[in-house]
């Protein structure tokens, strides 16, 4: 074998991760799992069901590399898309900038959050958070979920306490800059809805790279009883990105779930949407639009499970 050679990659990429000196065991353990489930699984193919309508082989000849945190140039042009409108509106419920998978402080603007809505950066999460995440999405049966269980980077952690109702979106913006080759971005999203909360989240893709990359997000939604969650997404990522969103939603009695999706950027886009309505009175609605042309694949799959009677569900895709 070449010395240039790594024979494991992936046991490669999971060793050298940017990691937290403190990492609680359990979270390692986590992280482990995932990267199990990933070697069990590989990069699916299109004789799998239900990747049958999307073909990723080409990623699948490539090698990876978790992308670092961002350089201070790579900060700069960030900044830059922040100018535009559609990628950061009027912030006035509060705003988190990711680059490249990293929480960007100077880009954030958090000091108009209300009281009893607690934001953070996954990269220095409390006890809390590491005992819930993981709990909704462990990769077991999606590889590119899997993937981001292994090695994901950063993200956000959202909590709304009991009853507390957030008027104006809570923006969550993730941006792909630089031109680093075979780049994979893995952030992550954990948010939890107390009793009777009320959130919405407007969660934007955006990017402004020549480079081939991966965006590979995994998102968490844990409602609470009476607790409401509204996600408006959008997408506009360059035609050199590939993206792929896992998002599982656990809801408990008379929650409710809306999430609405515009996507119209990227070469390859896959976005896996799975609702666990679990007790009665649940809800859910969820809808999207893709604009695409030459080229360009997006892909929505997905799942409404009424595990507990009396729920209900709707969902309208153009």
């Amino acid at each position: 074998m070449s010395p240039n050679v790594v024979a494991d990659p992936w046991q490669a990429a999971f060793d050298a991760r940017p990691a937290r000196a403190d990492e609680p065991a359990g979270l390692r353990a986590k992280r482990e799992a995932g990267l199990q489930h990933f070697r069990r699984l590989g990069f699916p193919t299109r004789r799998i069901e239900e990747w049958r309508n999307t073909n990723v082989s080409h990623l699948a000849r490539s090698e990876w590399h978790v992308s670092p945190r961002p350089s201070a140039d790579e900060i700069r042009q960030a900044a830059t898309l922040l100018d535009h409108p559609h990628a950061s509106p009027s912030a006035r419920s509060g705003r988190m900038v990711f680059v490249n998978g990293w929480h960007v402080p100077e880009l954030s603007d958090l000091e108009s959050l209300p009281v009893g809505v607690h934001v953070a950066a996954l990269a220095e999460s409390t006890t809390e958070v590491d005992a819930r995440l993981g709990e909704l999405v462990t990769g077991e049966e999606n590889a590119f979920q899997a993937l981001n269980a292994a090695l994901w980077t950063d993200g956000a952690y959202v909590r709304v306490a009991r009853d507390v109702e957030l008027v104006d979106p809570l923006q969550l913006v993730f941006l792909m800059v630089g031109d680093r080759p075979h780049a994979l971005s893995q952030p992550r999203i954990l948010i939890h809805g107390e009793v009777g909360s009320r959130l919405p989240v407007l969660l934007g893709w955006h990017g402004q790279t020549e480079a081939v990359c991966i965006e590979n997000a995994a998102i968490e939604v844990e409602l609470e009883e009476g607790a409401r969650v509204d996600m408006l997404e959008i997408q506009d990522l360059p035609q050199s990105t590939n993206l792929f969103t896992g998002l599982r939603v656990h809801q408990a009695k008379d929650s409710l779930f809306t999430a609405c999706g515009i996507a119209a950027g990227a070469k390859l886009a896959r976005h896996d949407l799975y609702v666990h309505l679990d007790a009665e009175g649940a809800a859910c609605r969820v809808d999207g639009i893709t604009v695409v042309s030459g080229r360009q694949h997006l892909d929505v799959v997905t799942n409404i499970d009424h595990a507990q009677p009396h729920g209900s569900s709707e969902q309208l895709y153009k």
